[in-house]
């Protein structure tokens, strides 16, 4: 695979330039080294690009990783938010009491709360770098 990293000196954007997708999703990973909350991430990132860290294929192995990742996640979205008729009748069968209507309003507000979920750990993850920042 290719990769390829375009920086402004400030951030850095590395993408998979061979990868058999539209362009706006061949971005692999961005850094901003002039966001103090995200230090962790970009000594994870930066050191990917690395000689030895290349020689070692992690790049390619993150990167399906994360394309899986990505594509699962939308394909979930889509069954939880587009009312998949074949995943109604297979908790249909499996619950016998819920209405079909019922079932579709319970995977909305589950995928809701899923949603939020992954938000609050995000804002968690961020907070807590900053405050270890600040201590230091």
């Amino acid at each position: 695979m290719g990769w390829c990293v375009v920086t402004d000196g400030d951030e850095y954007r590395l993408y998979n330039s061979h990868a058999a997708v539209d362009a706006e999703d061949k971005l692999f990973r961005s850094v901003r080294l002039s966001d103090e909350a995200q230090t962790d991430h970009i000594v994870e990132t930066l050191g990917l690009l690395n000689k030895e860290t290349l020689g070692e294929n992690l790049l390619e192995t993150l990167w399906k990783s994360q394309f899986v990742d990505r594509r699962v996640e939308g394909a979930l979205e889509d069954v939880f938010l587009e009312d998949d008729p074949g995943l109604i009748r297979l908790l249909r069968r499996r619950l016998t009491e819920p209405a079909p209507a019922e079932i579709r309003d319970s995977l909305r507000r589950e995928w809701s709360g899923v949603l939020q979920a992954r938000h609050a750990i995000g804002m968690a993850v961020i907070v807590t770098r900053t405050a270890v920042l600040d201590a230091e």
